[in-house]
């Protein structure tokens, strides 16, 4: 293999990965052995190297002849015949591999050149500039698999970790540009059954699309762009972008891609076999950025990162089943709780409408009645302001056998019927739940005039006999973060008309136990008629 004046063959296209290459290590052995020799001597190389491959290197002056002689030499060839007259050639093995080394002088070697002990040092020279360059391409192949194997871990750890992802993607972005020019970057998840694909992330510098990743992009046998090729024939593409589109027979006119890129790089993801996405990398400056390493490079992250996004799409459907499975058990917790809470407002009610009726039918007076049952109503709803008002019996007038107030403590026994909430409720007959802003609505209206300190909230409702309102029972807050609900309305409500039957019971008792009213004395006539008993009903008549 005969290479240019300043061109190397190392077997990998004249770069074996590390700063050092073969030929840079060979054009600092060709130099320094050209400043140990006349100037006008000519100089060139040729090696076998197990790492580096092979190659060969001649200085500025030497020409093909003197190159092609030397990599002869190192086959072993004894012809020389393409060299100038008065050339010189050494040759050395180590196991597999060998060097060879040319001169060629316009004249007679310098007087006193010593040829063999010559080629012995030129000898070490280049084969200490090879061990360095192997050295340095070991060490970067090295350098290479800790950043891959780094890599490799932080995209399986990325999918363990409590991210969106959104951001998980995002962090395996930048594992990937740590490996590769990735700085316009994207990854698509196909369904081959829709023939439709979804973007699961997309950056790039110069291409405005934003695509959602819940969007689903149908591609269409009428759609051209790359990502679309590569998914359908299943094969990673790599190139120009002009020379992709020209390989796959696209016309640019009918091209539906983004902008064109000077070097793209794009690698299927297989699952079982079967196309299931693509992860794609472009540069829009430079050319070359992706070769065969890149590509199976890209292809091996590229499962890896297939399997984190099959792990962290399980997390995700495990956690939406999770919050599902909760948000279901907090409903059935709230329906249980409210369940309970209804039972238990349920026997509470029970329990007090059951010492309401004992409240009737004990011996107590109707004031201390009318205390037991505020005490009573303050164990089902805020009653700290809590009041009982009556008809007189012709109706002029309310009176109040029981009132306790936290503002207003001067006692009001009775008061000349006027337009207050209290008669309000008696004269429509109906339950009456406001807040402040209602009561001055109906002051507005002129249907009330407020007596006494407002409210915050307001709650009446009627007591009745015999279908009759006669009076109410009301319960207020002056606190704004004390307010009643239509469900304490709903409970007084039903609690007033047990207290209507246990008032009357009261009040039925009383007149029994009440003491007779002296009258005129009696006729001896009418005596023994005096000792008759009297009925409880003679009595409430």
């Amino acid at each position: 293999m005969i290479l240019g004046k300043h061109d190397v063959d190392a077997g990998t296209g004249g770069r074996v990965g590390g700063t050092l290459t073969a030929e840079a290590a060979a054009r600092t052995a060709v130099d320094a052995l050209q400043r140990a020799l006349p100037g006008e001597t000519r100089i060139a190389i040729a090696w076998q190297h197990a790492h580096l491959g092979l190659g060969s290197l001649r200085c500025h002056r030497a020409d093909d002849a003197l190159q092609h002689a030397v990599i002869d030499h190192l086959d072993g060839a004894t012809r020389t015949t393409a060299a100038r007259p008065g050339a010189r050639f050494g040759r050395a093995e180590r196991g597999a591999e060998r060097i060879a080394v040319g001169l060629a002088f316009d004249h007679a070697p310098p007087q006193g050149w010593v040829e063999q002990a010559w080629f012995a040092l030129a000898g070490d020279l280049v084969w200490a500039m090879l061990r360095l360059a192997d050295a340095d391409a070991r060490i970067e192949t090295l350098e290479k698999s800790k950043r891959l194997q780094q890599a490799l871990y932080e995209i399986s750890d990325l999918a363990g970790r409590g991210l969106e992802m959104r951001e998980m993607l995002a962090r395996i972005h930048r594992v990937v540009g740590n490996l590769m020019p990735a700085e316009n970057f994207y990854i698509v998840h196909y369904d081959d059954e829709h023939d439709s694909i979804r973007y699961l992330y997309f950056a790039d510098s110069r291409d405005r699309f934003d695509p959602d990743p819940d969007t689903v992009y149908p591609l269409g046998e009428g759609l051209h762009s790359m990502t679309a090729a590569l998914l359908r024939h299943g094969r990673p593409l790599v190139g120009a972008a002009h020379d992709i589109i020209g390989s796959l027979g696209i016309p640019h006119e009918e091209y539906a891609g983004g902008p064109l890129s000077e070097d793209w790089l794009g690698v299927p993801l297989l699952r079982d076999g079967r196309v299931c996405g693509a992860i794609v990398v472009q540069d829009y400056d430079r050319i070359h950025c992706y070769g065969d390493e890149e590509q199976a490079l890209l292809e091996y992250v590229g499962q890896h990162i297939l399997t984190a996004l099959d792990r962290k799409t399980a997390q995700v459907e495990l956690e939406r089943r999770v919050r599902e499975r909760t948000q279901a058990l907090e409903l059935a917790n709230r329906e249980l709780q409210t369940e309970v809470l209804e039972r238990q407002r349920a026997e509470k009610l029970q329990q007090a409408l059951f010492r309401i009726t004992e409240l009737s039918v004990g011996t107590t007076s109707l004031e201390h009645f009318y205390a037991d049952l505020h005490s009573i109503i303050g164990e089902l709803l805020y009653a700290r302001n809590f009041y009982v008002a009556l008809l007189s019996a012709d109706g002029e007038y309310v009176e109040f056998p029981y009132a306790a107030d936290e503002i207003e403590t001067k006692t009001l026994t009775r008061r000349k019927r006027a337009r207050g909430l209290s008669e309000y409720v008696i004269e429509t007959g109906k339950p009456l739940l406001v807040m402040r802003e209602g009561i001055q609505a109906l002051e507005a209206r002129d249907l009330v005039r407020s007596i006494g300190p407002l409210a915050w909230c307001w709650l009446g409702v009627p007591l009745t006999r015999n279908g009759v309102v006669e009076g109410l029972i009301g319960v207020q807050s002056y606190a704004e973060d004390v307010a009643f609900t239509d469900r304490d309305q709903e409970l007084l409500t039903f609690v007033a008309h047990h207290i209507d039957a246990a008032l009357a019971r009261k009040r039925a008792q009383d007149t029994l136990v009440a003491p007779p009213k002296p009258g005129p004395p009696s006729d001896p006539a009418t005596e023994p008629a005096k000792h008759q008993p009297r009925t409880a009903q003679t009595d409430v008549c």
